[in-house]
C-alpha cells in the first residue's frame, strides 16, 4: 500500500521534476494589435522562466505594410520593484507572414512579465531588414 502511494506521488511529480516550471502563456491564439490597429499578429506569446526566455509565435492577420513591431513588457521582483523589457522585429508586411521571434529580457529577477503595449512603425526598410533575418 505505501508502495503504491509512492509510485503513485512519483508519477504525478515526475513530469514536474523532468521538464521544470510550465511556461505561462501571456497570450494564447489571441490577436495582438497596436493602438491604431494598423498592425495585428494572431498569435501565442509565451515565458519561460526556467531558461527566461520570452518567444512570439504567430501570423501577421492585419498590416498596413513593412515596419517595426515593438512590444512592451512590464514586471515586477519579489521586492515589487517594476522593470521593462522591450521585444523588437521587422516585418515585411505579408498577410499572413509567419512571426517566430525569441528573446532573453534583460532583468534576470523578473518572473511575471505582462504585455504593457504594441507600437507599429511602418518603415518601407523593414522589409529588407526582415529579410536578411529569415
Amino acid at each position: 500500500m505505501i508502495l503504491t502511494r509512492y509510485l503513485l506521488t512519483l508519477l504525478v511529480l515526475l513530469p514536474t521534476l523532468c521538464w521544470g516550471v510550465a511556461p505561462r502563456y501571456l497570450a494564447r491564439s489571441e490577436l495582438l494589435c497596436d493602438v491604431d490597429k494598423q498592425m495585428c499578429i494572431r498569435g501565442s506569446l509565451v515565458y519561460r522562466s526556467n531558461s527566461r526566455v520570452l518567444t512570439l509565435s504567430g501570423r501577421v492577420s492585419k498590416t498596413s505594410g513593412p515596419g517595426w513591431v515593438r512590444i512592451l513588457f512590464r514586471g515586477t521582483n519579489r521586492l515589487n520593484q517594476p522593470s521593462t523589457t522591450i521585444m523588437e522585429f521587422p516585418i515585411r508586411g505579408a498577410f499572413s507572414e509567419i512571426i517566430d521571434k525569441s528573446f532573453i529580457p534583460d532583468n534576470p529577477q523578473i518572473d511575471n512579465w505582462r504585455i504593457f503595449y504594441v507600437v507599429f512603425e511602418p518603415d518601407k526598410e523593414a522589409d529588407r531588414a526582415a529579410r536578411d533575418l529569415d
